[in-house]
């Protein structure tokens, strides 16, 4: 795909250059400026088909401090990590014809775990086709789609045979929702930790205090099994440390029952180490057997 566009830049930017005075010559028009910012869509979809782990990277770092617009207005989507869902919704099925020949593609599309999403998703489809209210079921299988595309597909495409990409999701992820829970533990200690009041320390970036000890309780046994995984006293190791002290806070303090016995019942499980481990660890340097048996990684960027 990239090297597609490297090669047509000039015919690309002719074409992007005619289309947009068109469109913007409609939309004053129809007397609609507010809709000549979409042309800014432009520039950002041609970026993430260009490279469209910018902006997977990006999904995962505002993942955990994504907020719910209808806690300020009627719309119910979650800023910014749905849009960014629906853009990979839409770049990444190219990124998978562009490869359709790649074993990775192959084993992927064949997988049992990929049969069952798929028989699920069109059981969607076809209860909502026969329903009563098909515009409504449309929009639920339509919402189903971009997220299974995005951490499914997307994310298949990210990890394979590359454990690096897997500790760079990790960290990405752990980082901001560490802020998060510290910044939801500041507001939680303003308002005198009050069980009556944790609901409103928790909005407007987790909905309820089960929400958040349910997170929580899930991110506890991944930063344990990252520390198993890391070398000591490094950087990343000490991070960890600090990442398991402030989830633990935040299990505690969200006065969640089912989150801390989750959280329990998780902390009796073995931590599974990747067979290649993280890189700059003891593990690293095992070669895992799909290594052998499925060859290079598919192109996405080039």
């Amino acid at each position: 795909m990239a090297t597609y566009i490297q090669q047509h830049q000039k015919k690309l930017f002719s074409i992007f250059a005619i289309s947009s005075c068109i469109y913007l010559i409609l939309c004053f028009a129809f007397q609609q400026p507010w809709a000549a910012l979409g042309i800014l869509l432009v520039p950002i979809l041609g970026l993430a088909i260009y490279d469209f782990k910018i902006f997977y990277w990006i999904l995962m770092g505002v993942l955990p401090i994504s907020v719910n617009l209808i806690e300020f207005s009627s719309i119910s989507m979650d800023v910014p990590d749905e849009p960014l869902m629906i853009g990979l919704t839409m770049i990444t099925p190219l990124i998978y014809i562009q490869n359709v020949r790649h074993q990775f593609v192959k084993f992927f599309l064949s997988h049992p775990i990929i049969f069952v999403i798929t028989g699920w998703t069109l059981w969607i489809l076809a209860c909502g086709l026969l329903g009563t209210n098909v515009w409504l079921s449309i929009k639920f299988f339509l919402s189903k789609i971009w997220y299974i595309i995005p951490f499914v597909c997307a994310t298949a495409l990210i990890v394979y045979n590359d454990v690096g990409a897997l500790k760079k999701m990790f960290t990405l992820f752990a980082i901001t929702l560490t802020l998060a829970f510290l910044y939801i533990t500041k507001a939680h200690a303003a308002l005198g930790f009050s069980f009556e009041e944790v609901n409103a320390a928790t909005s407007p970036m987790f909905r309820n205090h089960v929400l958040y000890g349910s997170i929580a309780s899930m991110f506890l046994p991944l930063v344990v099994g990252a520390l198993f995984a890391t070398k000591k006293f490094c950087a990343q190791w000490w991070f960890l440390w600090a990442a398991l002290f402030v989830c633990f806070m935040a299990l505690t303090l969200a006065y969640s029952r089912g989150a801390w016995a989750a959280g329990a019942a998780r902390g009796r499980t073995r931590a599974r180490v990747p067979r290649r481990g993280w890189p700059g660890t003891r593990a690293a340097g095992r070669t895992a057997p799909c290594d052998r048996r499925r060859g290079a990684r598919p192109r996405w960027d080039g």
